[in-house]
């Protein structure tokens, strides 16, 4: 086995930052002690704001949403690791590219990982101290030396705090927002990565059928088909392990996405704030990144019914077309990531979603106005 080609890269660029689901002792189950800290630190501040919804509504929805981020980050990280010897099964099927040789998609693929990878890290501590900074300048931090308000979150601190200890504070939360975010994107990277070598696989399998010229010779023809068929059974067997790995991984996210999605667009109408703005681009990005990648497999499935019809089978013997007509009844049949409560994850589906996200912050916004009232 190759073991310099496909998760194999991105396990070892992904341990380098601490991020590797598969990791033992605190580079696996620190991500999780920290979102814990963070969540029972943030739970008074949350109470009071249920307390006082009707003045502070939108507030109350900053700190609903912070919490949501923590259960994506909590029951992501739970599911990966849960699964770790999944995960590691998965590694060995895609990563061994010996039998069937490598599709040249794999190659631009791994040049590109580490840039990706430096993209996540980076660009979570940047997303962190950007949301730092305008907590502060829109709080007016600089002209007060002591106040909660200068948090990214607001923590529950039961004596008076000194100018030290709310940098500090502020460092921490950061430095929480920039591994959260390096969670969030990773997993979503493991996903996408492994759909994208399946896509990879897929489209190998198309050049190989393209390639393919039969003629009267049955036992020629049998030795040509019988690779394709082994090839395309092995594709969607391997299909079958990464759905039943991250279909655990992609409904709580899902849910929590939809959910801060709503929640941030709501804020933004009531408070018009830029990181809400922020926030709603990011979800909406995440949602739409999954139904991409989920688009993107149905597509490459299709285009294997194509390669088969376009096979010069009507040259061939009766047995030999028989054979590619079972290769056709198989390459017709449907097969997309389909997760329960969401079904198939599509650009229709993306739709949906979306229009379901509408319709709940006008629920929210017109019962706000009733109970105000």
């Amino acid at each position: 086995m190759l073991k310099t080609l496909g998760y194999y890269l991105l396990e070892k660029s992904m341990r380098k930052y601490m991020i590797w689901p598969t990791s033992h002792g605190m580079r696996g189950y620190g991500v999780i002690i920290l979102i814990v800290i963070n969540l029972v630190w943030g739970f008074y501040p949350l109470i009071t704001e249920l307390m006082h919804y009707k003045t502070n509504f939108a507030k109350l929805l900053f700190h609903l949403e912070l919490i949501a981020i923590g259960a994506i980050i909590l029951f992501g990280n739970i599911q990966l690791l849960r699964n770790r010897r999944s995960l590691l099964e998965i590694i060995d099927s895609l990563s061994d590219f010996n039998h069937f040789g490598i599709p040249e998609r794999i190659k631009f693929i791994e040049k590109n990982i580490k840039i990706i990878l430096n993209i996540i890290h980076y660009g979570g501590f940047f997303i962190g101290y950007a949301m730092a900074y305008y907590v502060m300048f829109e709080n007016n931090c600089a002209g007060i030396i002591n106040t909660k308000d200068c948090f990214i979150i607001e923590y529950f601190v039961p004596h008076h705090l000194k100018q030290y200890e709310i940098t500090l504070i502020m460092l921490f939360q950061i430095y929480f927002l920039g591994i959260s975010m390096n969670v969030i994107f990773s997993g979503l990277l493991l996903y996408s990565y492994s759909m994208e070598l399946l896509i990879a696989r897929i489209e190998h399998l198309n050049n190989v059928i393209d390639n393919i010229h039969l003629n009267r010779n049955k036992k020629r023809n049998f030795k040509i088909l019988r690779p394709i068929f082994l090839y395309h059974q092995d594709i969607f067997r391997m299909f079958d392990c990464v759905k039943g790995f991250f279909v655990s991984y992609i409904v709580p996210t899902k849910v929590c996405v939809i959910v801060c999605l709503t929640m941030s667009t709501t804020e933004f109408i009531l408070e018009k704030n830029l990181i809400s703005c922020w926030m709603i681009i990011m979800y909406f990005l995440t949602l739409f990144f999954f139904h991409t990648i989920g688009q993107r497999f149905i597509t490459a499935v299709g285009s294997v019914n194509d390669a088969v019809c376009n096979l010069n089978w009507f040259d061939s013997d009766v047995s030999t077309r028989k054979d590619v007509l079972l290769l056709l009844c198989m390459s017709q049949h449907t097969v997309a990531m389909e997760v329960p409560l969401f079904g198939k994850l599509s650009h229709t589906a993306a739709a949906k979603e979306y229009k379901m996200v509408y319709g709940f912050c006008n629920w929210i916004l017109t019962v706000m106005k009733q109970r105000i009232a």
